[in-house]
């Protein structure tokens, strides 16, 4: 079925989200989002600091900072290569709580064309159902996630198997 038979855009572009506090960036970080981009075939890549995490406590550095040790790490090609990788503010430019529904409606207005890939880690992915219209969330884009812990795959996939059934989900 084409969906721009059917009134839908046609989907042509995969637009990966990758956000988290990044207080700071680190290895893993940029080990992921780079394995994302590759793995999950990204047209594009929004990596995108949040101004208020609802989920974390304690200091945060000043979103100044964060933003300048992102671009530090994606606007260096030895690092990226020719990845089509942004910095985007739009969850800091927000006032209030950053939450990733909100986000997705922003992009999927902006990038109506887009097939979205929203990255979690494991300790996350857990519990996107909890999430703010957590079940929205899982119901409009591809969720991507990888294991921080040794023998984690079979919760993974176990979890996956639950949002397809539950909500349509494709899980990576």
């Amino acid at each position: 079925d084409n969906p721009s038979q059917n009134g839908k855009s046609k989907i042509t572009m995969n637009l990966g989200i990758f956000g988290g506090t990044f207080n700071p960036i680190h290895t893993g970080h940029i080990n992921a989002s780079l394995k994302f981009y590759d793995e999950a075939k990204l047209d594009k890549l929004l990596i995108i600091p949040d101004r208020i995490p609802p989920h974390k406590q304690g200091y945060i550095a000043s979103a100044h900072h964060r933003l300048n040790m992102l671009h530090s790490v994606y606007d260096d090609k030895t690092i990226c290569g020719d990845r089509n990788i942004e910095i985007s503010e739009t969850e800091l430019n927000r006032e209030g709580k950053s939450y990733t529904i909100v986000t997705l409606r922003e992009l999927k207005e902006q990038y109506p064309e887009a097939q979205l890939f929203l990255y979690t880690g494991s300790d996350m992915f857990y519990t996107l159902e909890s999430w703010k219209n957590g079940t929205d969330i899982l119901s409009m884009c591809t969720v991507y996630t990888a294991a921080r812990e040794e023998n984690e795959s079979e919760k993974l996939r176990d979890y996956a198997d639950k949002y397809k059934m539950l909500y349509g989900t494709r899980c990576i």
